[in-house]
């Protein structure tokens, strides 16, 4: 919530601050010009006053438009920074960059929505594993019996792993207490297994062709997984605390 709150602040502090200063502006240019001096050059000095008090209301609204806009291009900025530190830090720091610019709220995303989007990514990532070795499963001949049941245990693994990232994003997107570690403990111990599964079931079965997008599909799931756990792992503490 870090940045969050530095743009509440400036999106409706600076405001507030603006509207108190230029109504002390305004009241104090109209006592100046409804003064009653006494002599005519008192009456000038209080026309003079009244003018230059109007300037310095344009100029103080003025000061702190351009204030305020230079601060939320500073938290924007901030903001990117965040993004590249922990992509930095992570196996696959372009392809973590991508997932994140891909979803228009890792704009304002403190260091666990961040982690969430990257969740999110590897989820959608084992999602399509799934629904491509699925459907290569229907289109199977059952008279293919070996190369059959293994995509049916192929397809069933992988309905298991795209579940199973719901306990990461449950923890992620309540803050449940030690979210960071609840989120790393599923991510690890529930889904990893299970999408491995059927990478070794091909492998303890060489006579069966591996189909290039199952395992080009595990891959890119896997790697979503090791960007998750690398942002996971690097949350700055004063971070974690929202």
């Amino acid at each position: 919530m870090l940045f969050r709150k530095l743009d509440i602040f400036v999106g409706v502090e600076s405001n507030l601050m603006s509207t108190i200063y230029l109504d002390h502006c305004i009241r104090y240019s109209s006592y100046a010009r409804n003064e009653q001096p006494g002599s005519y050059h008192e009456k000038e000095k209080g026309t003079v006053l009244h003018t230059s008090n109007m300037d310095s209301c344009g100029l103080l609204a003025l000061t702190l438009s351009l204030f305020a806009l230079s601060y939320q291009f500073l938290v924007i900025k901030s903001d990117e920074a965040l993004i590249q530190n922990l992509c930095h830090k992570t196996p696959e720091p372009v392809l973590c960059a991508d997932c994140l610019h891909l979803d228009p709220s890792s704009k304002d995303a403190d260091g666990r929505g961040l982690a969430l989007i990257t969740v999110r990514c590897a989820e959608s990532d084992a999602e399509q594993v799934y629904n491509f070795t699925f459907n290569l499963w229907q289109k199977t001949p059952k008279s293919n019996v070996a190369l059959y049941n293994t995509l049916d245990t192929c397809s069933i693994q992988f309905l298991v792993a795209h579940d199973s990232f719901r306990g990461a994003t449950v923890a992620l997107e309540k803050g449940v207490l030690n979210w960071r570690g609840a989120a790393m403990d599923q991510l690890a111990s529930q889904v990893s297994p299970y999408l491995n599964r059927c990478l070794d079931l091909f492998t303890k079965q060489p006579q069966l062709p591996l189909p290039n997008t199952i395992l080009i599909g595990t891959d890119a799931v896997n790697q979503g997984i090791a960007i998750s756990m690398g942002i996971l792992k690097n949350i700055p503490d004063k971070l974690t605390l929202s």
